[in-house]
């Protein structure tokens, strides 16, 4: 089924660091340029992930297999589920019954792995460059295991 990942809560999506946004990314893209904006303000109401995995429906992570929970639910859910999908050619967690959904609320499968953060609320950032972190040629990491360390060659 592909990653299953929270799809029905509003959000901005942050991190930490420039290094660890480029961490989240999948492993090839092509020439895909990435903007990159910064935040200085209050992140004291931010969604921590990683906090919010420890939460989320018993065994979920990258290999999570939806299909695998949802047979573990009462068979009244199971129907209703199985009808919903008959009805359409991709089914996503936001399709589930809300008691059900909101078990999922704020997973992201990589939590563990990357630092990212979430604003539910509109925030101002300010526009700090361009990137390609596919273009190895303009872009120089010096120790990947820094997360702050990473420069664009001059």
């Amino acid at each position: 089924m592909g990653t299953i990942e929270d799809d029905f809560t509003e959000r901005v999506s942050l991190s930490n660091s420039i290094i660890n946004c480029l961490y989240a990314l999948p492993e090839s893209g092509g020439d895909d340029n990435y903007y990159i904006y910064g935040y200085n303000g209050d992140s004291s109401n931010f969604v921590n992930t990683r906090e919010s995995f420890k939460k989320c429906p018993l065994g979920y992570g990258k290999d999570f297999d939806l299909n695998k929970w949802i047979s573990t639910l009462p068979l009244v859910v199971r129907k209703e589920i199985q009808t919903m999908k008959d009805n359409t050619d991709i089914f996503n967690i936001s399709d589930l019954p809300i008691k059900y959904r909101d078990k999922f609320y704020a997973c992201v499968p990589d939590a563990n792995e990357n630092y990212e953060y979430w604003s539910l609320e509109p925030i101002t950032m300010d526009y700090l460059g361009v990137i390609n972190p596919y273009d190895n040629e303009n872009l120089n990491i010096y120790n990947p295991k820094d997360l702050n360390n990473i420069v664009p060659k001059k």
